[in-house]
């Protein structure tokens, strides 16, 4: 016998449900999948509808509805897996939460909007992100002789975790400084001959001002830098590796919510930003018809993470 809970959900589940984007006016997703490349196909459909639209879009559109007209809305999953969705909110940080249930358990995505940020990680998140960054030391050259000067914060910042992470994984020597305090870099510098330097770009402009100010180029034994956090011109890059006298300098994006630093990088050529594919799907998107972009077109981009377990982005 079933309970009157599992009743009641049953017929539930028995009336049409919607997968997103159809819920709000936009093409079914038959008419969509028909407009792409048949390549860019299996891309759209893993990406799992866009579940980080669903918040004010799907809340408005069930106003609209009668309390005995309102229908399962699921979200797709990477893995092919259905979210079903129960209720989309803010919490007091300005994220978006969506609860809902996926294989017959609780679950729960946010949607972070505010400048203060709070985000998990499972063990394996941190594996998973310590491999990606290792990568990005490969691409840029290191071998397991460099010692790796380390610039960024290492308090509730992601950075610091992610190059030292990274750098035990790869298996280079670590020199955990921190941000700021010019004096200790250059002293640090000079001491342990370190060869990479990791920062932000701005204060790899201030340190390559701060080693020709202090006399200390012939001392310094760096040849290499990767930096990210900020924008930076080919003129201020220019700047940074002729004061450093480096071979050479790498981008490096970051995204809190995509685990952090490391989830890609430029590599020697320096034609623009790789990133893992194995591990996150990046899709350049018109805003309006959520349909990806022709290459070479300007658009938003979105992420769908295929590994991530605390947090994922969808």
């Amino acid at each position: 016998m079933m309970s009157t809970e599992d009743e009641d959900r049953a017929k539930l589940l028995r009336k049409p449900y919607f997968t997103l984007p159809g819920v709000t006016g936009m093409p079914p997703v038959e008419e969509i999948l028909a407009s792409m490349p048949a390549e860019a196909q299996h891309r759209f459909e893993s990406a799992g509808d866009f579940v980080r639209r669903l918040a004010h879009r799907v809340q408005k559109w069930r106003e609209r509805l009668a309390e005995d007209e309102q229908p399962v809305i699921l979200a797709l999953l990477p893995n092919g897996s259905a979210v079903e969705v129960w209720s989309v909110g803010e919490d007091g940080h300005s994220s978006v939460v969506v609860e809902g249930r996926l294989e017959g358990a609780s679950c729960m995505f946010i949607s972070h909007q505010a400048s203060f940020q709070v985000l998990c990680y499972t063990q394996k998140d941190i594996d998973d992100w310590a491999n990606m960054f290792a990568r990005c030391y490969e691409m840029a050259g290191l071998t397991r002789e460099d010692r790796v000067q380390i610039a960024v914060g290492y308090g509730l910042w992601t950075a610091g975790a992610g190059f030292q992470l990274g750098c035990e994984r790869f298996g280079a020597l670590a020199v955990p400084v921190g941000p700021g305090n010019r004096d200790m870099h250059c002293e640090v510098m000079v001491d342990l001959h370190s060869t990479v330097f990791c920062c932000t770009a701005s204060m790899g402009l201030l340190m390559a001002e701060e080693i020709v100010n202090r006399g200390l180029k012939d001392q310094v034994a760096v040849t290499k830098m990767i930096f990210g956090a900020e924008r930076h011109s080919a003129a201020m890059r220019k700047k940074i590796e002729e004061h450093f006298g480096i071979e050479e300098s790498f981008d490096i994006p970051g995204l809190t919510e995509l685990y952090g630093p490391g989830t890609g990088l430029e590599c020697q050529k320096h034609e623009g930003i790789h990133y893992w594919a194995d591990y996150y799907i990046l899709e350049i998107i018109d805003p309006e018809t959520l349909i990806p972009v022709p290459a070479g077109e300007t658009g938003e981009m979105v992420v769908t993470t295929l590994r991530k377990e605390a947090v994922p982005l969808i």
